[in-house]
């Protein structure tokens, strides 16, 4: 007979079937790897009881965006830096760079550090994306962390030869392989070790698999009853080559090829129709203000498209002339072009008046068309520039807001990654927006540091600022993200909560702490202020997995020694994938110069 274990919390996050409820000095039942029992005192006898009436007991966080084998290598390299040539993503140059000079024995240390990160913080229930898979199964069962184990694959692969332009690079037959690869891990390894390690399926990015991958890849998922995830929206440079393709976003593509479900997972789904981004650095005003250059500004032309000048008072605080212009119809003022400087007339010239003209001046040149502009020596008191509405600074993407719509009634779940995001600038516009449309937003980790319990406070965080309303998220949505989302978006009635009948994945909060106390709330304590040091237990099926806040499966030292080594020799390689030749520092200045 299975072992029965009562826990006497002071507060427990506790699912009454509808949502999570606060339930005051409660009690646990666990037999075996199930709870049995939930309420306000013990019913029958236990074989063992905890006292943790000064603990809060919660259920497992869950990630439901990772990549364990590579993203702790992320640290101290990809913060701060971004070209603005990609929107600031590290997609493009940063991360392949990386990913090509991490070796084989990288990835391990990656992974053992990243189980136990997880586990220390919270997190019992982990969606892996990547190409380690065997590595995962076997250090899973070691470390106690329940995996949903992806194994990648795609068409092609993107890169850039030149730092101005991205291109895609195909190989079909790769992608079809790269399936076939992942059914045969999915044959072998799905259900290993007692159901702690489940398989999934999982396509690369969006615009780097065919339809016809994604579409088998999607079959193979609703046949077998597990997620199917792609990376997806994740990117200006992304968002504008499916337009181009496709003439739709790359959601809305998505649903046109019907592999958008209930188990549909997206990775991130950030930048979006609707959403607002241009994300170039706001110096255009300030080299027109410099210049001395006139702006004519058209408001109607754009305004009866939805487009506004951001802003008419910041031009004119800044000390730009602006004049008022009428453009097309209705029309009372053409003007033909006139030469210039030799006769002391205007010269005037449309320009930043499209996203289509902003991203093709900034492929051909590097560089926004106002900057253009003005390294060519046009830009004078006599010049007089037709818009300038799409500049630098200006928040678009201009597309039509149908993607929300399209995905709540499609049914698929968002893995939200916010620290990622957001520290290069990129919002979720909004989180609030997403869950109030009814879609399920769940939280994922995806690069460093790898915390739900950051994940949860971003998100929350974020979305307020969207919003600019401290209501529009709280610590319960966010919770709930991290817990009933992530148990959704895998198709697990039984996890991210605490209810009879559910599987005992669960987390002990210190309850007198620095980050803790005092103590009215636990889930605005955990979401707004708590670390991973304010983890007391960890609890994976009812196995004990950490103890005082310590991995118990975890050597410490060797992890931490394994995964300095892996940077060691990573950074010196890194110069020979780089598409100019640039070296770990290049790439990747010290925050301050070394001491001389």
């Amino acid at each position: 007979m299975a072992r029965r274990t009562a826990i006497s919390a002071g507060w427990i996050v506790a699912f009454d079937g509808r949502g999570h409820r606060l339930l005051r000095h409660g009690v646990v039942v666990v037999e075996g790897d199930r709870i049995v029992h939930v309420g306000r005192t013990l019913e029958g006898a236990a074989d063992e009881t905890i006292d943790a009436r000064d603990r809060v007991l919660t259920p497992g966080l869950i990630t439901t965006h990772a990549h364990i084998a590579g993203s702790p290598l992320d640290r101290s390299f990809i913060e701060d830096r971004g070209s603005p040539q990609f929107w600031y993503s590290g997609l493009f140059e940063m991360l392949p760079v990386r990913s090509e000079a991490q070796d084989e024995a990288a990835g391990r240390a990656c992974v053992d550090f990243s189980m136990a990160e997880l586990l220390r913080g919270g997190v019992t229930t982990c969606m892996e994306i990547g190409g380690m898979g065997a590595y995962v199964v076997e250090r899973a069962a070691h470390y106690g962390l329940r995996v949903y184990m992806g194994l990648t694959f795609r068409s092609g692969r993107w890169l850039t030869r030149d730092g101005r332009r991205v291109t895609w690079e195909w190989d079909e037959e790769a992608g079809r392989q790269g399936l076939a690869r992942a059914v045969q891990f999915f044959d072998k390894h799905d259900g290993a070790h007692g159901g702690l390690v489940r398989c999934y399926f999982s396509p690369a990015q969006v615009d780097t698999c065919t339809p016809e991958l994604l579409i088998e890849a999607k079959q193979r998922a609703d046949a077998t009853g597990r997620p199917f995830t792609l990376h997806t929206s994740q990117s200006v440079v992304e968002f504008n080559e499916m337009l181009q393709r496709h003439r739709t976003t790359p959601i809305a593509w998505l649903d046109e090829i019907g592999v958008l479900g209930e188990n549909t997972v997206l990775g991130h789904a950030i930048i979006i129709g609707g959403s607002s981004w241009t994300n170039y650095p706001a110096g255009d005003v300030a080299i027109m203000a410099e210049s001395g250059c006139s702006v004519a500004h058209a408001p109607w032309v754009f305004a009866r498209r939805g487009v506004l000048m951001e802003s008419f008072a910041l031009y004119r605080k800044a000390g730009i002339n602006v004049a008022l212009g009428t453009d097309t119809n209705p029309q009372s003022v053409i003007e033909a072009m006139r030469r210039a400087d030799a006769t002391g007339r205007p010269f005037t010239l449309h320009t930043s008046q499209s996203v289509v003209e902003f991203n093709e001046m900034l492929q051909r040149h590097r560089t926004t068309p106002i900057a253009w502009l003005d390294e060519i020596g046009v830009l004078g008191e006599n010049t007089v520039l037709g818009h300038a509405i799409i500049i630098g600074g200006s928040s678009w993407t201009n597309y039509p807001a149908g993607d929300v719509a399209i995905m709540a009634e499609s049914g698929c779940s968002v893995a939200h990654a916010p620290w990622v995001f957001a520290r290069r600038g990129v919002l979720m516009e909004s989180f609030a927006l997403y869950r109030k449309a009814g879609i399920n937003v769940a939280l994922g980790t995806d690069t460093n540091p790898q915390s739900v319990i950051e994940a949860m406070r971003w998100a929350a965080v974020c979305s307020k600022i969207v919003e600019r309303n401290t209501e529009a998220t709280t610590a319960a949505d966010a919770f709930d993200a991290a817990t009933l989302g992530g148990a959704r978006a895998l198709g697990r009635d039984d996890l991210g909560r605490i209810a009879a009948g559910a599987t005992a994945d669960l987390v002990l909060w210190k309850a007198s702490s620095w980050g803790m106390t005092p103590l009215r709330d636990p889930v605005k304590n955990i979401v707004y202020n708590a670390t991973a040091e304010d983890v007391d237990r960890v609890y994976v099926g009812g196995r004990l997995v950490v103890d005082n806040g310590r991995v118990l499966a975890a050597d410490e030292a060797k992890i931490l020694a394994d995964l300095q080594a892996g940077g060691e020799r990573m950074w010196p390689r890194m110069k020979q994938f780089d598409w100019a030749g640039r070296s770990a520092d290049e790439l990747s200045p010290l925050s301050y110069r070394e001491w001389a």
